[in-house]
């Protein structure tokens, strides 16, 4: 303020002063007839970030609000019925507790958190919307406020946006954000070095928060002493990784054998053929739990039941039900499996009854009921094995929701025809074929190769990076290293990326010879070899990643290349 208004105010002074009016007021004025310029209203220097810390705030004001009339209301029906008061009646957490299911319930921005990787959840719970109660709509925002401004440099992914009417109104992060971790991962060779601060920051490895000593471990839980014996475990250091870390890194996809190639078509395009050994050998495989749930309610005819007798239902579709009508843990289901048999009440129409029903109606005026299936069945491509059941009851038993009933499912998904690979430099493309490893392009050692790219990938993303990330990984490959390079790296040296890549393939070379990639047997001249075999062909080690894609055994990855 007083730097704007050219005020000499202390500091220490909270409040508006009429100078403070009278000095805003003459500088509009004089912006009126061209003296100052106005503020740019899309820097983030004058914008404001309402946290998650100030939603629960208005909403615990709001709780407030709510608990004052509820204690007025009490206070005004024990006065009017002649009655004391007590704190117990007069302060319930009864408004608080609706507030806030209400506000993580209903909320427009609450959202349940996607535990894809670790990354995934920093980039959900660090998004920015101008959406939402008290900001804009999708059709009343206009260009300026959707566009790119320089002060998002570096702060704000001008990539990573929704599409059509919100873009430009939801930012966030954006790096293997949809990489779906695998059974076994490994660190890759070629990193960024922020694959460690990630792992951090998601929370997902278990850390040492003290020195001490593990005096226990099991599947749940680490115990680590801290009363002055041997150090054995030192602050900070790694306990546990989770499912997409190996080392307290981030680790996402594995290291394969890839060249760069024209294959008899079948990867024209963006198409990518793979070797058998990455479905037999489980190098992409991944697992997935998927969480199905029914409630049971009381309806006006009488309440739902839990059970294994249900009619009119082949047997081979409730073999999996114990007594209580509830899937058996460790039971392989397929789709249309019965997970939970519920019978619903209901009442027949007249039409519907048997002769003996009916006649039972008519001389003693018993009211026949039926019940309706409504059992919780696997859903289509669903199928895989039980590995938790819950019961949850609530105490007392609500009338609403008495219980609910939830199953898990553990899936094994395997790499298949279909699914989608993408690189680090916008390079993606489809399997289109799994070849048999003796059909796969060979090296002159005799090794397979995993998978082969289209080479047409290259020049027509213009992306020289990808080959000196395919280079490096390769030599590191071959001297068992591991490389930690931020882009932009030219600021240390000129041509330093060159650089450091040429010294690691020159002492790659005294590991093993490098040569070029043949198909089936020698070529006996290279005039006499197709059009083809004169390309650059190039043997890499990449790393490929699987990502999140909308099939039902969704995968797809991500590759480094690394080139011969």
């Amino acid at each position: 303020m007083n730097q704007r208004l050219n005020l000499n105010i202390p500091q220490n002074n909270t409040f508006l002063l009429p100078r403070d009016i009278l000095a805003a007021a003459d500088r509009l004025i004089g912006m009126k007839f061209g003296m100052g310029t106005l503020d740019d209203m899309n820097h983030l220097k004058n914008k404001r970030i309402r946290s998650v810390a100030d939603l629960l705030q208005d909403q615990f004001g709001l709780a407030l609000v709510r608990l004052e009339n509820v204690v007025r209301g009490t206070i005004c029906g024990a006065i009017r019925h002649k009655l004391i008061p007590t704190p117990q009646n007069l302060v319930t957490s009864t408004p608080l507790t609706t507030t806030y299911e209400s506000f993580f319930g209903l909320h427009p921005l609450s959202q349940v958190l996607d535990r894809t990787n670790p990354l995934t959840q920093i980039v959900h719970g660090r998004k920015l919307s101008y959406l939402g109660p008290g900001g804009l709509t999708g059709r009343t925002a206009n260009f300026r406020i959707r566009d790119i401004h320089p002060s998002h440099y570096g702060r704000i992914c001008p990539i990573d946006t929704s599409e059509g009417i919100n873009v430009g109104l939801i930012g966030s992060l954006a790096i293997h954000a949809r990489i779906v971790p695998l059974s076994r991962s490994e660190k890759c060779i070629v990193g960024t070095g922020l694959e460690r601060q990630v792992a951090l920051d998601s929370g997902v490895p278990a850390i040492a928060d003290h020195e001490g000593k593990i005096i226990s471990t099991d599947t749940d839980k680490i115990i680590l002493s801290g009363n002055g014996d041997a150090l054995g475990i030192p602050l900070g250091q790694i306990l546990a990784d989770g499912a997409a870390t190996v080392g307290g890194e981030l680790a996402l996809g594995k290291n394969v054998l890839v060249a760069y190639m024209p294959w008899e078509g079948y990867n024209f395009e963006d198409a990518v053929l793979i070797s058998e050994r990455l479905v037999y050998e489980d190098i992409y495989t991944s697992f997935h739990i998927r969480k199905y749930e029914i409630q049971t309610h009381v309806t006006s005819q009488g309440p739902e039941r839990i059970t294994n007798e249900i009619p009119h239902l082949e047997a081979h579709l409730l073999r999996n039900l114990d007594k209580n009508g509830i899937v058996m843990l460790g039971s392989w289901v397929e789709t249309g499996d019965i997970l939970v048999g519920k019978l619903t009440p209901q009442v027949a129409k007249e039409s519907s009854y048997a002769p003996e029903d009916r006649l039972l109606r008519a001389i003693l005026g018993i009211q026949v009921s039926t019940s309706k299936e409504t059992c919780l069945k696997l859903p289509i491509g669903g199928r895989g094995r039980v590995i938790d059941v819950r019961w949850v009851q609530k105490k007392g038993g609500s009338s609403y929701n008495p219980e609910t009933i939830r199953v898990y499912i553990s899936q094994k998904r395997e790499i298949k025809v279909g699914d989608k690979v993408a690189g680090r430099h916008g390079n993606k493309g489809i399997i289109s074929k799994i070849l048999p490893r003796q059909d796969m392009p060979y090296l002159q050692d005799g090794r397979p190769v995993d998978m082969v790219f289209n080479p047409l990938g290259v020049p027509s993303r213009m992306n020289v990076g990808q080959l000196f990330e395919c280079s490096l990984g390769l030599a590191g490959s071959l001297l068992d290293r591991h490389y930690r390079i931020a882009p932009f790296d030219e600021r240390y040296e000129q041509e330093a990326s060159r650089k450091l890549v040429f010294s690691e393939l020159y002492q790659a070379t005294r590991q093993e010879v490098l040569g070029t990639t043949i198909i089936g047997g020698t070529i006996p001249k290279p005039e006499d070899a197709p059009e083809s075999f004169r390309l650059l062909v190039r043997e890499l080690r990449s790393l490929a990643l699987e990502l999140n894609h909308f099939l039902v055994s969704e995968k797809n990855f991500q590759i480094n290349r690394k080139e011969a």
